[in-house]
């Protein structure tokens, strides 16, 4: 998939989050990837999402985030509750943030943070 077909309908823009490298607070440099919290194929444990909604949504902006390089591997489809406490030790305060603001992960959850993403971006 090149650029151009990630940004038509149907396509999957979030997929050119990743890989970025940015300061932290701490000015140590970080090589990110981009994050679904919601994953791609998710198990039983993310009952609040229909098939439907899991299709839908996997991809959003609102549903990615960036973590350290590796640290998502053991991840995978594990729930929301499991992933919360790594989440919340990340050194990209977006991350951390996102994890300390939801308790839960769920389609209303997933739509909120990318509105915020959103203003965010227009703020700047």
């Amino acid at each position: 998939m090149d650029l151009q077909s990630a940004l038509q309908p149907g396509g999957k823009p979030a997929h050119y989050m990743g890989y970025l490298v940015l300061q932290s607070d701490d000015d140590k440099r970080f090589v990110s990837d981009r994050f679904n919290i919601e994953p791609q194929h998710p198990d039983a444990g993310w009952k609040a999402f229909t098939d439907e909604e899991a299709d839908a949504l996997a991809y959003r902006l609102g549903n990615m985030s960036l973590m350290q390089a590796g640290t998502t591997n053991h991840m995978g489809n594990n729930p929301y509750l499991a992933k919360r406490p790594v989440l919340e030790q990340s050194g990209f305060t977006i991350t951390h943030q996102l994890a300390v603001d939801h308790a839960e992960w769920t389609p209303n959850r997933i739509a909120a943070h990318q509105n915020w993403m959103a203003s965010q971006a227009t703020a700047i």
